[in-house]
């Protein structure tokens, strides 16, 4: 019925079990550098912290060795947004740590061959294959600023993400002529073909603004780069990682009136 679906069916029939050791060891150091930041703000809590909200839209796509991936897919736009908390450690650099529910996966875009029972090719209908990743993602970054009311920022570093949902949308597709239903519509879930903990590198850009003794608002580009294979081990051949962009607002607010400064950096 044509390459796409050729691809689509031997591409999702394997399986293999979680690497728990790697999951374990990721989970265990987000919780150390959450329990790091705990420590800083009890140690120095007279300088204050800000929570911080966040939200924003989302381009993925991935990285593979098979040229099926990176022939025919496009970016899959998505929302992110969580809420974190940030906390000084000098004037220009601040450590903030935050819980994400972020969209992420790509779009496959191609023909299907149609044939008669000679084999004759007598149409092609293109289609578009929907993957779609559901993540909850737990970023601890360095972030520094320079000083100023208005101010740039730029952040660096890890994200560990907990795989909530893989699915495969594949559309409905319909004869022209008869209206006879050629490919039902359907969404097939195959959350078990893949690592259920993911990590990626991070980095971002991004200018802002206080707006007064509690407030900063600032807009942020962010990067992030898979940096473990997506597959369960044994499940598929090539190597899949995670790629993905956001243009992320971050709203902080200060836990302490007047300390807003202090607490981002912005003195």
């Amino acid at each position: 019925m044509g390459w796409i679906m050729q691809v689509v069916c031997v591409q999702y029939l394997a399986y293999r079990t979680v690497q728990r050791s790697t999951m374990e060891r990721i989970l265990k150091t987000t919780s150390l550098c959450l329990a790091v930041v705990g420590l800083v703000h009890g140690v120095s809590a007279q300088t204050g912290g800000a929570v911080v909200a966040l939200a924003g839209p989302s381009f993925s796509m991935v990285s593979s060795d098979w040229n099926f991936y990176t022939d025919h897919q496009t970016f899959r736009s998505g929302f992110n947004f969580g809420a974190g908390y940030r906390y000084r450690l000098s004037p220009h650099w601040s450590v903030q740590a935050a819980a994400l529910a972020e969209q992420k996966g790509f779009l496959i875009d191609g023909d299907i061959a149609f044939t008669d029972v000679n084999g004759n090719l007598y149409r092609n209908q293109s289609m578009t294959i929907r993957f779609h990743y559901a993540y909850f993602s737990l970023p601890v970054l360095l972030r520094f600023n320079t000083s100023g009311k208005t101010y740039t920022c730029a952040t660096a570093g890890l994200v560990p993400s907990l795989l909530n949902k893989a699915s495969v949308k594949i559309p409905g597709l319909n004869d022209p002529n008869t209206g006879e239903v050629l490919i039902p519509a359907s969404e097939t879930d195959y959350t078990e073909d893949y690592q259920q903990v993911d990590l990626g590198a991070r980095l971002s850009i991004g200018a802002g603004r206080r707006i007064n003794d509690r407030i900063l608002i600032d807009l942020n580009l962010e990067y992030t780069h898979g940096l473990m294979n997506m597959w369960k081990e044994g499940a598929y051949k090539d190597h899949l990682l995670n790629r993905s962009a956001a243009l992320m607002v971050h709203v902080a607010y200060a836990l302490k009136s007047g300390t807003v400064a202090s607490a981002t950096g912005t003195e």
